[in-house]
């Protein structure tokens, strides 16, 4: 069992997943450990962080130092990883990996990109499946700005409104309808969504615990 963790309201919630060995951070998540809850759930794990070049993450190497961080993930299979990949992480004192190819053929195609995800989160989502190989995945923050922001602002307001979570985010529909086809074609796998989000899909291995406070 592994736990995927975005920055979305419902990350507030923290304490009701179960305790796992091993959980994915998504993004800007240097104010996110900052909260007593989130670091206490994440400090005893083995930690991987998928972040895109454009993430404001500044602060988190004192993480990677002070957590069981493994790597960095960067949100791109090889023949879409940016020319200036190298000189945006020169700075990260841990090492960073990208996508393999495994993930293709769950992929879609932008106009940027002839293989991608509508979100670094939903990236990460692939990364815990196809690379990590979890057979259960625990989901929380990810509500798809469905009336929601982010639980904290990385550049320090605490919290960050929906405004600021859609800045640099897709549509919702555009999520959730990746989200619903990646969890029916694996039908293997079980995943456990905690979100403030509408958002609803029949799937057999698909359990949606709904925050409402």
């Amino acid at each position: 069992m592994i736990s995927l963790i975005c920055r979305g309201e419902s990350l507030g919630h923290i304490k009701l997943l179960p305790k796992v060995n091993k959980c994915v951070l998504v993004n800007a998540f240097q104010k996110e450990l900052q909260l007593t809850d989130v670091y206490n759930y994440v400090k005893d794990c083995e930690l991987y962080h998928v972040r895109s070049l454009g993430s404001e993450c500044n602060g988190m190497n004192q993480y990677y130092n002070k957590l069981n961080f493994k790597k960095v993930v960067l949100p791109y299979i090889n023949e879409c990883l940016p020319n200036d990949a190298n000189n945006k992480t020169r700075h990260i004192n841990i090492p960073i990996t990208n996508l393999s190819d495994v993930n293709k053929k769950d992929m879609i195609t932008s106009k940027r990109y002839a293989y991608t995800s509508p979100t670094a989160g939903m990236d990460a989502l692939l990364y815990v499946v196809n690379e990590l190989n979890a057979k259960e995945v625990n989901i929380i923050g990810m509500d798809f700005y469905d009336n929601s922001g982010y639980h904290t602002n990385s550049f320090g307001n605490n919290p960050a409104d929906k405004s600021k979570a859609m800045m640099y985010g897709e549509s919702t529909e555009s999520m959730t309808n990746f989200l619903t086809n990646f969890i029916s074609n694996k039908a293997d796998i079980q995943f456990n969504l905690y979100t403030k989000s509408n958002y609803n899909a029949n799937l057999e291995n698909l359990n949606i615990t709904r925050i409402t406070w």
